[in-house]
């Protein structure tokens, strides 16, 4: 059965909100270890994700459970006392059951780790053609907090980390310790501290054919959120009425990009609302390029030097007649794009 990925309310916190679509996994899955499924989602445009879905489960400790654990599709957030990020401090008011998640608690004295594996990852256009240019985005749906861990592989670009959503206190220092952003494989190893106090890392790949998502809960439960964005060309214009945007850079390259606004509008105000700003030069210091801010657009100096799958989020507003608008642009390097594209010096294809 076909389902639609779901998308956070207007306004809700997280990077890239307004355009990920959070893969729904309905009211009837019950994935037992040893078991797959096909899961189908519809995307916004006629797009589709598709995937096989499987579970693989081992126990250590001091005891073999009397049952295994199955994961199912539970709304967010999943703990109704808002002790989770997800669905609280960000990514709010998803309708559907995004969260695959663990069905009970695991036993007290076992660690159960479970292995689930999204492989043959396939995106089709309303035509059936194929789609390589998507992003899968994947965050803990619950916490990852004292003996727990949670992992995600992936075979596309190196895992770039977008957001880090706070904790339900406010807390910085509760954890949970990440390691591996920029490889292939994140890691997330929990903090003695209370659920509470943990806050919700937020990962970010570009063309996988397969996903692996691991977790360790003992006398816990732990799960998993994965979300797509499809990346369609918008050649050197940046729509701004479009939501959140994903643009590729290329090393030692300078790029312009226009920002496009709704005639309807009228006069119209950009303004950046992130760090590493002078107002006076309309410079913004970044860790992938510097970048310059005009009146009709930015202009991206790329550092000659760049890790493959890094990626940069930039928080804008943008002020006009039609009100107060955020919007994010996420630039991303990427060799296969600049390769493809190697006649690009002033602009590239913004998706």
């Amino acid at each position: 059965m076909s389902l639609n990925v779901k998308y956070a309310e207007k306004g809700s916190k997280g990077a890239l909100a307004g355009l990920i679509g959070w893969i729904d996994y309905g009211t009837v899955m019950n994935l037992s270890p040893g078991q797959s499924t096909r899961v189908i989602n519809t995307i916004t445009g006629g797009y589709t994700i598709s995937f096989d879905l499987s579970l693989v489960q081992t126990y250590t400790g001091q005891t073999t459970p009397a049952t295994s654990i199955s994961f199912k599709g539970f709304t967010t957030p999943v703990l109704s006392s808002g002790g989770v990020a997800f669905g609280n401090t960000g990514y709010t008011g998803i309708d559907g059951n995004v969260a695959l998640y663990m069905s009970t608690e695991s036993d007290l004295g076992v660690d159960t780790i479970s292995k689930l594996t999204l492989n043959n990852i396939l995106v089709l256009d309303s035509s059936q053609n194929l789609v390589s240019k998507f992003s899968i985005i994947v965050a803990d749906a619950e916490s990852t907090n004292k003996v727990e861990t949670w992992s995600a592989t992936t075979n596309g670009t190196a895992w770039a980390l977008i957001d880090v959503l706070p904790a339900p206190n406010g807390s910085t220092i509760g954890g949970p310790i990440i390691s591996g952003v920029g490889t292939n494989t994140v890691n997330e190893t929990g903090v003695n501290v209370n659920m509470g106090n943990v806050s919700g890392p937020v990962y970010f790949t570009q063309r996988p054919t397969q996903v692996v998502l691991g977790c360790l809960a003992e006398d816990s439960r732990q799960g998993f959120v994965v979300g797509v964005i499809i990346n369609q060309d918008c050649n050197c214009n940046l729509d701004i009425n479009k939501n959140d945007k994903i643009v590729n850079i290329c090393p030692g390259r300078t790029q312009y990009f226009k920002f496009v606004v709704s005639p309807s509008c009228g006069e119209y105000t950009i303004v950046y609302t992130g760090s590493n700003y002078n107002p006076e030069t309309g410079i913004i210091t970044g860790s992938l390029a510097t970048y310059q801010l005009t009146e009709q657009g930015i202009i991206v100096y790329v550092k000659s030097n760049l890790t493959s799958g890094a990626v940069e989020v930039l928080p804008f507003e943008i002020i006009s007649q039609c009100g107060v608008t955020k919007f994010e642009i996420v630039f991303a390097y990427n060799p296969s794009e600049c390769s493809s594209n190697t006649n690009l010096t002033n602009c590239s294809g913004c998706n």
